[in-house]
């Protein structure tokens, strides 16, 4: 609860006051900042925000130079809702003690509770210069970035969440990121090394749009590849309504192949006939001896031509010829 990390804050700060009176001396100031400490703990513990923020608006007025101060504050206002003035205490704590970086996860926070999104990334960025292997830092990075539609933003810190902490949930992030982009290569290898984490809540999720995806681009026999995966591993999920599209997409491709190889089978037996009577016409069979005596049909012949008549030679001049 909120109201518990408040206390202990107000706790926290009691003691960083106390061990600057054993390391400095007993200040009078130091004393009255502690005194007022104590006060807004004890409404706290009372349930009573309006009376801490009553306590701590007034020690700050009287300290303006205390950092722990303003942050109690900040963190009371930020218990009580009010999200924008929670960020401008935070703002003055860090002013007053810029050395104390871990302060600006807070102001992130609150600036972004108040709808300051571009201030809220402006304050994480400032923060991971100073130790960015903050992974978690890195992963709010991507939440507020990917709220903006800054992709490419997103990407670029979703990987650094990645390179620190590397499981399914940066992964499934990075693969939505790519696929919002248009890059569709890039978000199915994402996909498929989220769903490797097997044992991982978002390993699930990744596995079941690496399906949709696979069946978005065509590619159905991946598809079944991967629900055979993933009945495997979860057992059938019928409640999965993205999984039933997927299976009810690939029944209708294996029933449309099955309708083009019977279709193909008709053309070639088609194709073949044709090379066998190019001409079209009903194959003839080749006619059988008769096994009877009933005579075959006969065929007309054709009569030779005549030879043609030779003339005869006149014989009687011949003869005349002859006597003479």
């Amino acid at each position: 609860m909120r109201s518990s990390k408040l206390v202990n804050n107000l706790i926290t700060l009691s003691s960083l006051i106390g061990i600057v009176f054993l390391l400095g001396g007993c200040s009078t100031e130091e004393e009255r900042i502690d005194a007022i400490a104590r006060k807004a703990e004890n409404a706290l513990f009372e349930n009573d925000q309006e009376k801490a923020l009553s306590i701590l608006s007034k020690g700050i007025k009287k300290h303006k130079e205390s950092s722990p101060l303003f942050e109690a504050y900040s963190d009371a206002l930020a218990e009580s809702g009010k999200w924008q003035e929670a960020a401008e205490a935070m703002g003055s704590a860090i002013e007053l003690d810029p050395l104390r970086k871990s302060l600006l996860v807070k102001l992130g926070e609150y600036q972004e509770q108040s709808g300051q999104i571009s201030s809220a990334i402006e304050t994480l960025n400032a923060y991971v210069e100073f130790d960015p292997k903050d992974f978690l830092a890195w992963k709010k990075i991507y939440q507020l970035k990917t709220s903006s539609n800054d992709y490419g933003g997103a990407i670029d810190a979703a990987l650094r969440w990645n390179r620190l902490r590397p499981s399914a949930r940066p992964g499934l992030a990075l693969g939505d990121l790519f696929l919002a982009s248009g890059n569709s290569a890039q978000a199915r290898s994402w996909y498929a090394q989220s769903a490797a984490y097997v044992d991982e809540t978002h390993a699930e999720i990744a596995l079941t749009r690496l399906i949709t995806l696979e069946t978005n681009n065509q590619q159905y026999l991946q598809a079944d590849t991967r629900i055979k995966e993933f009945e495997s591993r979860y057992g059938p999920n019928t409640s999965n309504q993205e999984l039933t599209k997927a299976k009810e997409l690939i029944t209708r491709w294996r029933t449309a192949q099955e309708e083009m190889a019977r279709a193909g089978q008709e053309l070639l037996a088609q194709r073949v006939n044709l090379e066998k009577n190019p001409q079209g016409e009903p194959t003839r069979t080749k006619p059988t001896t008769p096994t009877d005596n009933t005579s075959p049909p006969s065929v007309e012949e054709t009569p030779e031509p005549e030879s043609p008549t030779k003339p005869i030679a006149d014989t009687t001049n011949a003869l005349s010829l002859i006597h003479i």
